[in-house]
Formats: structure tokens, sequence, C-alpha cells
């Protein structure tokens, strides 16, 4: 039963056919599928027919051909064929494919061409929309085939000498010798050298250099046809796409900002290789059970917004930690990865240093923090202030495909940090030897939730506690500046002999956290998690500690197991 957007097809195309030509070449119940137009149905979606390359519609007219299909139909333009078959004594054609008929579609048409099984209908302009009124379908030999592969290539192609050797060099040169096809860029560099192009790189057209072509435009064809603004660089099996496989998916203004995004974006590109290079730190594993994935583009666009670019090609993984140890309150988790820093930590060092083989010292680091914590605390600390740091904050708000925006900060108009943003609490020291730190920037807590209540302590907060606490880097810069004051009273003044912490902050706030901890002489600084709560349970879990940073080395709280710094 035809659904209301069929009927509305059936009733326009009885204007087109005269009724004979309905019942005897097409059937009214098949009309819909049989030629596949794409038409805005008010109450259905566009109807279309398949878009194949040569070695597709090869494959397709194999099945067809073993499905028992008897005899074909080629519907064919300038430049695309739509082909279709039926079985013996049928009379309603099926569809097999819309695109680029060559060689390999050719030859299993051969035995129904040499049989005279092999009709067509010659349109003119898109396939979408077919009109047979003044057509009626006539047989095709292999001569005629040929020869109207002969003229669609010459329509498809270009003629020979059409385009100067200076706009062939001015087109790829801002297409970086790559294919401008969006999401392709295969080199095609080797194709303009020695004065020679091979078959791999081809100027194709935006507005067809021919009237009849795809995209053509009987006034403007000639116009445009050698001006470089309307010729975009593309590999073999791309050019097939936009003029056989599927042209009327590729209009002239899509490919028009196609080729203007590319231009732009080859441009970003090669622009920074101007930026100074700087070695990415990517930290990152399992957090309270979700597994962590750094995406490299999403790092290499984010360096490119702060104007460096990535030394090495490939960022430098820390605290990788296996999947079967995610929850940091356990002591296995932390157990885990203590083994695997004892070898990682001298590898950071090694390229922080220069000491490992073929590098040199780094002049710069991008650091992409993802862990908990007291990880991102302890990397900070390695990390430490011999060289320029660039801490960069996830953006949780940011969509999966936008990769531009994973790593960048909330919009801050270029404005300065307001003084104000964020303010040291202390409560009075009473000469006890050890006290409370306390980063409140994304939360804020009650203290009688904290495990070492009683003790006295200093708080760091922020004006308005958020996720986005911390903007951009005028916000680090004066946060590091708090975080100097609180150690200074903690250790000049009140002179404590331990200091426990609790960091509930953004990423990029506990690494410069740990950056701060580098005088020879600091207390031992123990850090805190706080265990998962329990569906339905009353209370909020407890924290527990987790690892004790001191001046020379880190260990497990109440275990002898450590490493050292040195």
């Amino acid at each position: 039963m035809a659904t209301n957007a069929q009927l509305k097809i059936l009733c326009h195309f009885s204007e087109l056919f005269p009724p004979e030509f309905s019942y005897n070449w097409l059937s009214e119940s098949s009309l819909h599928r049989t030629f596949r137009l794409t038409i805005e149905a008010i109450d259905g979606p566009n109807i279309q027919m398949n878009s194949l390359t040569d070695s597709q519609l090869a494959a397709s007219l194999k099945l067809a051909s073993q499905a028992g299909a008897h005899e074909y139909l080629l519907v064919k333009n300038a430049y695309q064929a739509g082909v279709y078959s039926r079985s013996k004594g049928a009379s309603d054609w099926q569809e097999i494919g819309l695109g680029d008929l060559e060689e390999l579609a050719t030859a299993q048409l051969k035995l129904a061409l040499a049989a005279k099984r092999v009709f067509t209908v010659d349109i003119e302009g898109s396939m979408t929309v077919v009109d047979f009124s003044s057509n009626a379908p006539m047989p095709l030999s292999l001569a005629q085939l040929s020869a109207w592969l002969t003229s669609r290539d010459a329509v498809t192609k270009g003629r020979k000498g059409e385009v100067d050797r200076a706009t062939e060099f001015e087109v790829a040169s801002v297409a970086a010798w790559r294919c401008q096809m969006e999401g392709c860029g295969e080199s095609l560099r080797e194709h303009f050298s020695a004065g020679r192009r091979a078959n791999y790189g081809y100027l194709a057209h935006i507005v067809a250099s021919s009237p009849s072509g795809p995209r053509g435009d009987p006034a403007m064809s000639a116009a445009l046809a050698t001006v470089a603004e309307n010729i975009m660089l593309l590999c073999d099996k791309c050019h097939r796409l936009i003029d056989r496989v599927a042209p009327d998916q590729y209009s002239a203004d899509r490919l028009l900002a196609m080729r203007e995004q590319n231009i732009a974006e080859v441009n970003r590109l090669l622009g920074a290789l101007r930026f100074p290079a700087a070695r990415a730190i990517v930290v990152g594993g399992n957090i309270e059970g979700q597994s962590v994935g750094f995406n490299l583009r999403a790092v290499e666009q984010a360096m490119w917004a702060r104007k460096l670019r990535l030394a090495d090609h490939v960022p430098l993984r820390f605290m990788a930690n296996a999947s079967n140890a995610s929850v940091s309150t356990q002591a296995h988790y932390w157990q885990a990865l203590f083994h695997s820093l004892k070898t990682e930590i001298p590898v950071l060092q090694n390229q922080l240093s220069g000491n490992a083989e073929g590098t040199a010292a780094a002049a710069q680091l991008a650091v992409f923090p993802t862990h908990v914590m007291s990880a991102l605390a302890l990397t900070g600390r390695l990390i430490g202030n011999a060289t320029t740091v660039h801490l960069f904050q996830p953006n949780r708000n940011a969509a999966p495909d936008a990769l531009g925006e994973r790593w960048a900060w909330p919009a801050t108009d270029g404005k300065p940090a307001d003084p104000k943003r964020f303010r040291v609490e202390v409560s009075a020291s009473s000469g006890a030897k050890e006290a409370g730190l306390l980063l409140y920037l994304t939360a804020a807590l009650p203290d009688m939730e904290l495990p070492f209540v009683g003790l006295p302590m200093v708080r760091i907060v922020a004006g308005e506690s958020s996720h986005t606490a911390i903007a951009g880097q005028p916000d680090l810069d004066l946060l590091a500046v708090k975080i100097d004051e609180a150690l200074r009273l903690l250790q000049d003044i009140w002179r404590v002999e331990r200091i426990h912490c609790v960091l509930i902050a953004p990423a990029s706030a506990c690494v410069l956290f740990g950056q701060k901890l580098q005088a020879r002489h600091h207390a031992p600084v123990r850090l805190y998690e706080r265990e998962r709560t329990l569906l339905g349970a009353p209370q909020r879990g407890a924290f527990v500690p987790t690892i004790d940073i001191l001046p020379a080395q880190v260990s497990l709280p109440d275990s002898s197991a450590s490493i050292s710094f040195t």
C-alpha cells in the first residue's frame, strides 16, 4: 500500500507520463522506487538512488545477474549513469545503483550488451529528476556505450591543456599538494614534479568547465574554467565521488565552502610551524571506574590555540594506570600505581632534563591533566618550575566531537583575573604540630566531614565555587600567589610538622598546587581522596589518606613503600 508521500509522487507524475507509458513500461506501484526521485515529500523522507563507485556498481550488477536479471536499463546524462534490471517477463525495473560506470561495471554488462538486452534513456541535468515524457528506452550497443564513456570522460576530466601551469601551481600550493576533500587530505605532491601529473591528482572544477557537466552553468562554465578559485585539487577517488558517484550531493556552494575551509586549515597548520615546540605530558588514568582516553588531535588543537606546537610528535603518557586499579581510596590502587611509577618517574625526569636518548631539555611543557587529585598534585611536584609549564584544563562541557574545545578555557574576553576571585581563610593556630590545608575551588565541605577535625585550618576558597573556577591562565597566576601565601603561613609562621591536604579543585589547579611543593625542607604533605558514596547510604564516603609528598620522596601512608625524587 502506497504511503501519502508515495501517492503524492505518483499523482505528480501522472501529469508527466501518458497513461500507456505508465502501464506498458512502468507500473504505478513501482514508479517511486524504480527511478528513486529525490523529492521533498511533505509526509516522508527524501527518496534517493544509491550512489556507487565503479567496483560497487560492478558487484551489484553481478549480484543482480545471479538473482536472475535478464534485461538492464541504463539512464544516463552527460556525466553519470543509473542502472536498473528486471527478470524475464517482468514489467517492473529494480534499482541497481547510480554512480561511476567504468571498466569493472562495463565488463559485467558485456554479455547482456552482446545479446541486445541493455536499453538506455538519455536525460539532461541531474539524475534526481527523471522525465521520460519525450524519451522511450532504446537498445544500447557496446559501441554506443563506449562512445558515451569517451564523451563522459571529456566532460568530467576537463579538456587537456585547459588549465595553464601557473594556475595548476597556484591551486596545488594553496592545498599544500594534498587532496582538498573534507576528511581525505591524501598527499599528491609527487604529481607535480618533473613537469608531469599522474592519475593520482586532479584539478577538479567546482562549476564544471562544460555547461553539461556536473554543476555546469551555461553562463559561467566557460568564464570560470581557468580560474584558480573555481578549481580544487582532489585525488582520483574524491574526484570521481563529486563528478560521477554522487554529484548531486556536492553542489558548487558546498565545494566552494569546502575549498575555502581547506585553505584556511592548511594555513593554520603550516602557520603552527612558527610556534615554539613544547613537550606534551598527558596525565590520565582510570578514575573511580571510568576510563580516560586522550585524542592526539585534541591535544594538538589545544596547543595551537596557545601558539604552541607538539614536540616529538607523540605526548608522554604518565600515570596511565590499569583498568583493574581504578578506585583511588583502595590500597591496591596506589600499590599498583607505585609499581609503575618506579619506572615512569625516571622517564619523566629524563625528559625534563634532556638525558633521554636523542632529546634535549624541554624548554616548554604542555601538561594535559585528567586524574585523581592526589596523582595530579604528585605530577606537579615532579614537574616543578624549572621550565615554562603550560597547564591545560579539561572542558567537561565540550561536545564529544568538538576537539578544539576539549581543552579550551572558558571565554574570558582577555580580562585580567579579579583580585578577589580567591582568598585565604585562616583559623588561628594554637601551636599544633599538624594543620590542614584545604583547596576549595569546585566546592566547599563542612569541617565535620574532614578526617582531621580539630586541627587548625588554612583554606583557599573561590568567591564562587564551580568547576569553572579556573577560567584561564590569569586565574592560575592569581591562585599561585594564594597557594604561596598559604604555604608560607603554614611552614614559616606556624612551623607545622605535617600538612593534611584535601583538594577539591579543577585539574589544572591540583597540578599547580603540586608545583608549589618545591621547598627543600617543606613539611610532609598528606593527601586524601574521598570514598565513593554507596547508593542509598545515609552519609557520604569518608576521606582516606593516599600519599605523602616529602621534600625528596613520595611514600604511602603507614607503609614502607616510597619512591625517591632524586
